[in-house]
C-alpha cells in the first residue's frame, strides 16, 4: 500500500462516516472477557453469524493504517500515576478493523469486554485443542489433545512458540527465553487448577521476567489472594503417550489449561507488578451424559485489577503504591423492572442479553442438556469504568477514571453486537468534584463480512466497523473503506484468490456436506482528519488533512488448515 496526504483548506470532510448510529437501545446499565479463544471446539448449531465455540486468536488517542493489510487501528492510552522505581503497566484501549474482518460463520463472534473490534489484554499463553469428533469419536462433544502447540501474546505482540528440545522460542526469535514450568513429571508446578500445575515464564533480553498462570504469587500464604490467572477445560488424551491417557476413553481426561494469563512481572531492579483476574465458570454434558452433573470448566473471565509499585518478595507484606481497577457490568439492556443483575438472567429475560448464548449456560453442579454437550467460550461481562488509584495511608485515593458507555448495534442479520460508544475521562485527584474532559465518541459503519449468493439459504453476516472518531480535542477522524473487491457473481477459485476476499469451509446447521463461503477483506481507502480548532482564513472552514491509500499489486493469501 502507498499512502499520500494532502490538506484541503475550506472543504468539508470527505471521510467515510455513514450516518452515525444512534443507540437503538437505552444505554447499558451499570458502571474482561476473552476476545478470541484459540480452541477448536464445537458449540452446537452453527449459523451464518458464527458460534460461541472457539476458533484458531495532540488528542489523547492516535490512529494508524497497516501498510501490508490495509487494516485501520485506533489507540487510546490511559495515563497511569508514576511510582518509585518507575515500573508501571501500559494500559491502552485499542481498536483493529482486522479483528472484525476475521469474523466468519465459523468463528466465535462475541465482541470483547470492550466491544466489537476493541480490546485490552496484558498478555497470555494459549493452547489449541481439537474436537474429539475429529479424533475418531464421532458421538463426542468433548475436547481432545491435539499436539504441543502454544501461542503467546505479550506487549502487543503475538507469536507461535516453537519447541526445540526442552526449550521454546518465539517463531520470530528475539532472544527471549521461554520456559514451561510444571507440566508432566515436573516438581515445580503451580497450584492453579491445571492437572500438573503447568504455567509459563518469559525472560526478555532486558532481564524482565513475565509469569503466566502462576496464581499464587511469591510470598503467598493461606488466606492471601490468588490471581485466578489459569483457565482450564477437561481435555481427553485418547492416544497412548498423550497427557491424561487411561485405559478407556471415558476415563482418560483431566483439567488442562487453555489460557494462562499474565499475572506477575519482575524487572532486574526488583520492581514488580501483579495482575488479578475473575473467572467465569460453566459446565457441559461430558460424554453427552444428561443424568449426572455437568463437567466444570472456565468459559472466560476478565482482568479485575493491576497492582504496581511493589517490590520482589513483598507482594503480600508491603502494599502496592498504585493500582488500576476495572469495573464491569452485565452485557444487558435494562427493561422494565429488570435491573440487569447477574441473577436476573433467565429464559424469560434472555433477550435482554443480546449477545450472550443463554442456551449454552449450564451452572456448575447442574445437569446439562444434550444441546450443551461441548464446552463453549463466552462472557456475560463488559467493562464500564477504569480507575487509577494511589495508596494514601491505609486507603486508596482515585486519580483518574475513564467511564465507558456501550450500546448494541442492530446488524440487520438477526444479530446484535456490543459497541463501545463513548469514553469520558474524569480527573479525580485531590477530592472534590471531578474535572471532566470532553467525551470521545466512536461512530460505526456496518459492512458485509459474508458474500451472500442469490440462491444461498444461509443468512447474512454483517458487522460494525469504526468509521468516525470525535476526539476530546474537538477534532474528528473519518475512515473511508474501499469498495469491495469480490461479489457473488464474480468469485475467485478457492485456493487461488488474488483479490480482497477469502474462502471458509464450514457445515451450516442441518447441512451434512461442507459448504465453501467467501468473506470480504475491507481495506482503508482514505482517512480524513478535521481540526475544528484551526480554520482557513479565506473560507472560515476547518482544515482537513486527507491521507489516501492505494493498494499495489494483487492480494496474497496463506492457506490455514
Amino acid at each position: 500500500i502507498t499512502a499520500t496526504s494532502k490538506t484541503n483548506p475550506g472543504s468539508p470532510s470527505t471521510g467515510a462516516s455513514a450516518v452515525p448510529f444512534d443507540p437503538p437501545t437505552p444505554p447499558l446499565a451499570g458502571s474482561a472477557v476473552i476476545s478470541k479463544v484459540l480452541l477448536a471446539a464445537t458449540a452446537g448449531e452453527a449459523s451464518a453469524q458464527g458460534t460461541y465455540g472457539a476458533t484458531a486468536l495532540s488528542p489523547s488517542s492516535s490512529w494508524d493504517v497497516s501498510p501490508s493489510s490495509g487494516g485501520f487501528t485506533w489507540s487510546y492510552p490511559l495515563r497511569l500515576p508514576p511510582v518509585p522505581g518507575g515500573r508501571a503497566p501500559g494500559v491502552s484501549l485499542g481498536y483493529s478493523s482486522q479483528t472484525v474482518d476475521g469474523r466468519t460463520s465459523t468463528t466465535n463472534n462475541q465482541g470483547s469486554w470492550l466491544g466489537e473490534g476493541f480490546g485490552y489484554e496484558p498478555g497470555y499463553v494459549e493452547r489449541r485443542y481439537k474436537p474429539c469428533q475429529d479424533d475418531g469419536h464421532s458421538d463426542s462433544g468433548d475436547l481432545c489433545w491435539s499436539h504441543d502447540n502454544v501461542l503467546l501474546m505479550l506487549n502487543g505482540r503475538s507469536s507461535e512458540l516453537v519447541r526445540t528440545g526442552d526449550t521454546w522460542r518465539f517463531a520470530s526469535d528475539d532472544g527471549s527465553r521461554v520456559e514451561r514450568l510444571g507440566g508432566p513429571g515436573s516438581a515445580n508446578g503451580a497450584v492453579n487448577g491445571d492437572n500438573d500445575g503447568e504455567h509459563w515464564k518469559v525472560t526478555t533480553t532486558d532481564g524482565t521476567q513475565y509469569f503466566f498462570g502462576l496464581n499464587r504469587l511469591p510470598g503467598w500464604s493461606p488466606g492471601a489472594a490468588e490471581t485466578a490467572s489459569a483457565w482450564t477445560v477437561p481435555v481427553f488424551g485418547d492416544d497412548a503417550g498423550e497427557p491424561c491417557h487411561q485405559g478407556t476413553f471415558a476415563a482418560g481426561f483431566c483439567q488442562q489449561g487453555w489460557r494462562w494469563n499474565l499475572d506477575h512481572v519482575q524487572d532486574l531492579h526488583g520492581n514488580v507488578m501483579s495482575y488479578f483476574y475473575e473467572q467465569e465458570s460453566n459446565a457441559y454434558a461430558m460424554g453427552r451424559r444428561t443424568d449426572v452433573a455437568g463437567a466444570a470448566y472456565t468459559r472466560g473471565g476478565w482482568l479485575k485489577r493491576i497492582d504496581y509499585g511493589q517490590r520482589a518478595g513483598a507482594v503480600f507484606t508491603a502494599p502496592a503504591a498504585a493500582r488500576v481497577v476495572f469495573d464491569t457490568a452485565e452485557r444487558c439492556v435494562p427493561t422494565g423492572d429488570m435491573a440487569c443483575r447477574e441473577q436476573d438472567l433467565t429464559a424469560g429475560t434472555a433477550n435482554a442479553w443480546p449477545d450472550v448464548p443463554f442456551d449454552r449456560l449450564c451452572a456448575v453442579g447442574s445437569v446439562c442438556t444434550d444441546d450443551q454437550a461441548s464446552p463453549t467460550f463466552w462472557t456475560r461481562k463488559r467493562v464500564t469504568a477504569i480507575t487509577t488509584e494511589i495508596r494514601s495511608g491505609a486507603a486508596w485515593s482515585p486519580v483518574d477514571t475513564w467511564m465507558l458507555e456501550h450500546f448494541f448495534t442492530d446488524n440487520a442479520d438477526g444479530s446484535r453486537t456490543l459497541w463501545l460508544h463513548t469514553i469520558t475521562h474524569q480527573g479525580r485527584a485531590g477530592g472534590g468534584d471531578p474535572l471532566v474532559m470532553p467525551t470521545v465518541r466512536l461512530d460505526s459503519l456496518q459492512l458485509d463480512n459474508r458474500i451472500k449468493r442469490p440462491d444461498d439459504p444461509v443468512g447474512l453476516l454483517i458487522r460494525p466497523r469504526l468509521a468516525t472518531v470525535h476526539t476530546d480535542a474537538g477534532g474528528r477522524i473519518d475512515v473511508r473503506y474501499a469498495p469491495t473487491d469480490c461479489s457473488a457473481q464474480a468469485l475467485p477459485a478457492a485456493g487461488s484468490s488474488v483479490r480482497r476476499c477469502f474462502p471458509v469451509i464450514w457445515h451450516p446447521g442441518g447441512v451434512t456436506a461442507p459448504v465453501t463461503d467467501w468473506f470480504h477483506k475491507h481495506v482503508v481507502e482514505a482517512v480524513t482528519e478535521t481540526d475544528a480548532t484551526t480554520v482557513d482564513a479565506g473560507t472560515g472552514r476547518a482544515l482537513d488533512l486527507v491521507t489516501g491509500y492505494e493498494n499495489l499489486g494483487e492480494a496474497a493469501w496463506r492457506r490455514r488448515a
